[in-house]
């Protein structure tokens, strides 16, 4: 939806979308994590892999990728939304 036609929404209208939406993307990321676990161990069943990159890594990637949401979320009051609660579930 682009922002010209959620603007078009009544706050009510807008409410039951976001709400929609938070429990879609939950179970999305829930079933995504799921497959995601079932086709690593296909994976390793089949003689792969899986490397993991040193803490320190991760940690500078996390920053990095913290940075550029809030790069983003500076620009438009939904994408802060849509970030906020991004951030809140990675936790």
């Amino acid at each position: 939806m682009n922002m010209e036609a959620w603007n078009e929404l009544t706050p009510d209208l807008q409410h039951i979308v976001m709400e929609t939406f938070e429990a879609f993307s939950y179970r999305f990321c829930r079933n995504e994590m799921y497959n995601v676990g079932l086709d690593l161990k296909k994976f390793v069943a089949g003689g792969g892999t899986i490397l993991h990159l040193p803490e320190e890594d991760v940690a500078t990637m996390r920053e990095v990728a913290i940075q550029t949401w809030d790069e983003a979320a500076a620009k438009d009051p939904l994408s802060a939304e849509f970030i906020a609660w991004y951030k809140e579930i990675m936790a």
